[in-house]
């Protein structure tokens, strides 16, 4: 079950993982290497219900900005506002797993889109970060949605 997969992560995009696992390889470009981390479902570790909020970078767009609630109960609401896109509002509903060393990934699996692979995001102490699988680097504070709301 140890599959790797190659998949570069863009903001606003989910992660690609298998549904029993996936293998993170956290290796950045300056040549640190963090111990890979093994993402599996339903570790069961539970957080307080938290809310983090920020504008990530867009392609087409102003930005996107982003409000994302982690409830304690394992799901999530994420909405998201594609500035200056007419009819730009979307929001996810979904689950979330924590996993990795020391519980810091998040996968946000949506709900009723079972085509759409989880979002991987790496929390911190006050914020969550969206994060890039293939070349492990740190995201720019760009990609980065900062706690509103312990």
């Amino acid at each position: 079950c140890n599959k790797k997969e190659e998949t570069v992560v863009q903001p606003n995009e989910p992660v690609t993982a298998t549904a029993d696992a996936a293998v993170v390889d956290a290796t950045a470009t300056t040549g640190t290497h963090q111990p890979e981390v093994a993402v599996v479902d339903g570790v069961g570790v539970v957080l307080p219900q938290s809310t983090y909020t920020g504008t990530l970078p867009c392609a087409d767009c102003s930005g996107v900005q982003t409000d994302l609630t982690l409830n304690s109960d394992g799901t999530f609401m994420m909405k998201q506002d594609y500035l200056g896109k007419p009819n730009g509002q979307v929001t996810t509903q979904g689950t979330y797993d924590i996993n990795g060393v020391d519980n810091q990934y998040v996968l946000l699996h949506p709900n009723d889109h079972a085509d759409t692979p989880p979002y991987l995001i790496y929390m911190d102490k006050d914020s969550v970060q969206f994060r890039d699988l293939e070349n492990g680097e740190t995201p720019t504070p760009s990609h980065t949605l900062l706690l509103v709301n312990p």
